[in-house]
């Protein structure tokens, strides 16, 4: 069961409920993926915006820097095709 940060059920009537398709739209589904599998197995829930919002964060990070890696990493001679050309221009 998902609760909410308190440890309360979440519901519409207590009016602390969380949409999913709310929480995409604020972080993406990938951080809500990343919530619900760091989250322990077999016990109950507790959803906050920060837990979720602390996941899109850490994955933002990861992916700019595989994007920087993709990018940049040939040019600094991590490709080894790119490192033995550039070697026999300068010696």
């Amino acid at each position: 069961m998902v609760r909410d940060s308190k440890g309360q059920k979440m519901s519409k009537t207590k009016g602390n409920g969380a949409g999913p398709l709310d929480t995409v739209e604020k972080f993406g589904v990938d951080a809500l993926r990343y919530w619900v599998s760091t989250s322990p197995i077999g016990g109950d829930l507790r959803y906050s915006d920060d837990e979720v919002k602390r996941g899109s964060k850490l994955l933002t990070k990861l992916w700019n820097a595989g994007l920087f890696r993709k990018c940049h990493g040939s040019v600094h001679g991590l490709n080894k095709n790119r490192r033995n050309r550039y070697r026999s221009y300068f010696g």
